[in-house]
């Protein structure tokens, strides 16, 4: 056995693997980014008026979602704000596809200002003027009905501003 040629097959081994295997170091493998880090926005619902004809009792209404903000279960994730307590819902929807989100409150007494929470995960790059309310200035869906002191319904739709504020989380 030759112990110079050894010498030198395992010197010369030595070497090209501490240079990371004789070159071709560039490339690398498939790098995976980071998750996206989900955060929280919460829709605050309101109304606003000074004059109106009946008392505000049923509320019907849609809102327009930007891409990159679901909602699991809306019926948990929407609540009554902190005056008003649990909303009693007539219905509550909300539509991936379509980016979304409708509910109606009936039988909760609904106060001026604002009346419901909805609780929404986002991704980090939306910002609050990403959401739109589809009830302005005017959208079909939008229903707000009260009774007369005489007992008859009025369409209050007219009469009250409906607004929405974002908070980021």
């Amino acid at each position: 056995m030759n112990y110079g040629n050894a010498l030198f097959v395992l010197i010369t081994t030595l070497l090209l693997s501490a240079c990371g295997g004789g070159g071709g170091g560039g490339g690398g493998g498939v790098t995976t980014p980071p998750p996206t880090q989900l955060t929280t926005a919460t829709l605050s619902f309101k109304t606003i008026s000074s004059a109106h004809s009946a008392p505000l009792q049923g509320i019907q209404m849609s809102v327009k979602l930007p891409t990159g903000c679901t909602i699991g279960d809306i019926a948990q994730a929407l609540t009554g704000h902190a005056d008003i307590g649990q909303l009693d819902l007539g219905s509550a929807s909300y539509s991936a596809a379509n980016h979304t989100a409708s509910f109606s409150i009936i039988g909760t007494p609904i106060k001026f200002g604002t009346f419901a929470d909805l609780k929404c995960a986002i991704t980090p790059d939306l910002t609050a003027s990403s959401f739109t309310v589809l009830n302005q200035p005017t959208f079909p869906s939008l229903v707000m009905t009260g009774v007369s002191s005489s007992g008859t319904s009025v369409n209050l739709v007219p009469e009250i501003k409906v607004d929405m504020a974002v908070q980021l989380q």
